[in-house]
């Protein structure tokens, strides 16, 4: 679990191996990730993952359409996506079905719902 800028929980997408939070550039925040938004309905339906780019022009494409902006620090991000404002925290975490290090995001929206990404490009 991670804090983010308004001291709000946000759980990691993975388990925990020992990572600790980093700093990160824009470019290494870039790519096609796994997203996963675990809305605020409660069904025994698995959600599946949806694919989206965060792009270097700061946009997000694919199965969403927003904006996304790291902090200053290189560790909080902010992803916009519709009229709804996420506020989470980036980091590189081990992803035990692909067996690779990937970039993650877990953020959390002021209305309470949790968003998810992996990237799919191993991370050294």
């Amino acid at each position: 679990m991670y804090l983010n800028e308004d001291g709000w929980p946000v759980v990691s997408p993975y388990r925990y191996t020992g990572e600790k939070i980093e700093r990160y550039s824009d470019k290494q925040i870039t790519g096609i990730y796994k997203y996963i938004n675990h809305s605020n309905t409660i069904s025994p339906e698995v959600v599946v993952s949806k694919l989206i780019e965060l792009n270097e022009d700061y946009t997000i494409t694919g199965a969403v359409i927003g904006s996304w902006k790291l902090d200053k620090d290189g560790t909080g991000i902010i992803i916009t996506i519709g009229e709804n404002s996420y506020k989470g925290v980036v980091n590189k975490e081990w992803d035990e079905s692909g067996k690779k290090n990937v970039m993650t995001f877990t953020a959390l929206s002021d209305k309470g719902i949790a968003i998810w990404g992996s990237g799919l490009a191993p991370m050294e």
